[in-house]
């Protein structure tokens, strides 16, 4: 394959396997801070969601890069608050994420954690502070483990009213705080740590309009964000990028017959056309059972010897003989 073609087919592979992204602003977790997006400490960035927009955050790290850079060599905690507009909620999906667990505690040893704050009340408002982004209390659940894009282990939808997936949030107030701890512990060969989280804006609705679509649950998104690749929709459902549960079962029982199965036609099948070949080869006197040519039936005719009925001395006595010749002339004698 030449390098056109070579280049042509990753071009393919990396448009194929990237998502749209025109309708997302995307922000990279940086440990030293370059974007002022992260802090660990009081105050913490506050970025607004404008209502037609949305961000995606995402952070990648290696082994490599964990030895090579120093910031690193403690635990890199990242804390930013997200604010859409007034009567608007936000919704956080997990697109991907690869994040480590303890192997004899399965406590999360990396983990990112949302915490629904509410909105501040008069008092806060006129004194411009926000008490609850004081505290360091995250009394919320630390989300950690393997999600893969598009493919959330789904269960059976159950009937309630706000089922929202393992991996995401729902914050029907116009503020969210997301922290993002990943360790310092040293990662293994191979080991990489990654995570991509979308947060959209939404509103409360009961039916599609011109420009929102459902997400179910009495919400609504942009109809830009359906079917983009990027799921918006926090519900186990996956409303937006319309996927399917995915059923956890053992494939190897039917991989297994099927092996099983096609393995013996193929030793059945090569058996009957190993004889046919044997008895096409005998036929035509080939191979062992002649000098590797077809007889040829005209010389066979050829060489064959005409016979004769055998030649007796003695006539049979069954048979009648002409008269002698004295008894055909007498006068001679």
């Amino acid at each position: 394959m030449g390098l056109i073609p070579k280049l042509f087919l990753a071009l393919s592979i990396v448009t194929t396997n990237l998502p749209y992204s025109s309708n997302y602003t995307d922000y990279v977790l940086d440990p030293k801070n370059r974007n002022n997006l992260c802090s660990s400490s009081f105050p913490h960035r506050e970025m607004e969601i404008k209502e037609n927009g949305a961000i995606r955050i995402n952070f990648t790290l290696s082994e490599e890069e964990q030895n090579s850079n120093s910031g690193f060599k403690q635990n890199f905690i990242c804390v930013f608050f997200l604010k859409v507009p007034e009567g608007m909620g936000i919704f956080g999906v997990i697109q991907k994420m690869s994040f480590r667990r303890d192997s004899r505690t399965n406590d999360c040893t990396d983990y990112i954690q949302f915490r629904h704050s509410k909105n501040r009340g008069w008092v806060e408002k006129a004194l411009n502070v926000d008490l609850e982004r004081k505290t360091e209390n995250w009394n919320v659940d630390q989300v950690c483990g393997e999600v893969t894009p598009l493919q959330e282990q789904f269960a059976e939808i159950p009937s309630t009213t706000n089922d929202v997936a393992r991996h995401a949030t729902l914050n029907r107030a116009n503020y969210l705080a997301v922290k993002v701890n990943i360790s310092k512990k040293k990662l293994k060969p191979n080991e990489r740590i990654e995570i991509i989280v979308a947060f959209t804006p939404f509103k409360e609705c009961l039916n599609d309009t011109e420009e929102m679509k459902s997400c179910g649950h009495n919400t609504c998104i942009l109809k830009s964000y359906f079917n983009d690749r990027i799921v918006n929709c926090p519900f186990v459902n996956c409303v937006d990028e319309e996927c399917s549960p995915l059923i956890e079962e053992d494939p190897s029982p039917l991989w297994s017959g099927k092996i099983a199965v096609t393995a013996v036609s193929s030793i059945f099948l090569s058996f009957f056309l190993f004889l046919g070949c044997i008895m096409m080869c005998r036929y035509a006197e080939m191979f062992c059972w002649g000098d590797g040519h077809p007889p040829d039936r005209g010389t066979e005719l050829s060489e064959v010897e005409p016979t004769a009925p055998p030649h007796h001395d003695t006539p049979s006595p069954d048979k009648d003989l002409p008269p002698a010749y004295e008894t055909l002339f007498p006068s001679e004698r």
